[in-house]
């Protein structure tokens, strides 16, 4: 797993994964020798992070609200009060049910090709800096 390894870029968007390293000082030390030949003023390095795809009392809010419109839809008013009692324990149990379904049906589809760029700082340098990442 790549959580943890430092990259680095030269514009704070693009963060160059073939260039991963184990701890801050070594991807500083081994940008640094990459941007002597470049006139750059520096560059940013950040951590690697992961994001965890899950859903919460928020998604479950929005899913009731459409079993409720589909209910209304169908019978109209007399759907009104459909739902309208379920409590903020049992939305989170609901998304922690649904969670737990999602893994088990979709095992490593769920597993993300992207993650995020966590404790970035810029490293300054020289007089000035390419858009390259």
């Amino acid at each position: 797993m790549r959580k943890g390894k430092w990259v680095v870029s030269n514009n704070e968007e693009l963060f160059a994964d073939i260039y991963e390293f184990d701890t801050k000082d070594e991807a500083v030390a081994s940008w640094r020798l990459e941007c002597e030949d470049e006139d750059c003023a520096g560059f940013y390095v950040g951590q690697i992070g992961e994001h965890i795809p899950k859903i919460d009392k928020f998604d479950v809010n929005r899913i009731i609200e459409q079993l409720q419109q589909n209910a209304s839809d169908e019978v109209w008013e007399l759907a009104d009060e459909f739902l309208e009692d379920v409590t903020y324990k049992e939305m989170e149990l609901i998304a922690y049910e649904m969670n737990v379904i999602f893994r088990n049906i979709l095992g490593d589809k769920i597993k993300p090709n992207f993650y995020p760029i966590t404790n970035v700082e810029f490293v300054q340098l020289g007089e000035e800096c390419n858009d390259e990442g």
